[in-house]
């Protein structure tokens, strides 16, 4: 997948259409979590696309969308690397939980 391939000239490669100074791969993220949402037998269809969010998550590449996607499509992974999650973009989670109060 090109996102994996092209990382980091996609971070540093800024996008267009980005108003708040995004990059390409920020985009490649955004357009991923509407993957993640196809599923079938409740598991997502494109599994390399779910392989990319989780290395985003993991690496503190990705927003709280791709958190709320995650915990759709493989809720026992988001589970099992919580602490991982929250390590690597502290930030992104307490945004996250202060949008469900």
């Amino acid at each position: 997948m090109v996102a994996d391939r092209e990382r980091a000239r996609l971070r540093a490669t800024p996008d267009p259409e980005s108003r708040s100074g995004g990059s390409l791969y920020d985009r490649i993220l955004e357009i991923l979590e509407t993957r993640l949402v196809v599923m079938q037998n409740a598991t997502p269809v494109d599994r390399r696309a779910l392989e990319v969010a989780r290395c985003a998550l993991l690496a503190g590449e990705a927003g709280t969308g791709m958190i709320y996607q995650i915990a759709v499509a493989d809720p026992t992974w988001l589970c099992d690397h919580a602490a991982d999650i929250v390590r690597a973009k502290p930030g992104e989670v307490a945004d996250c939980r202060a949008a469900r109060r």
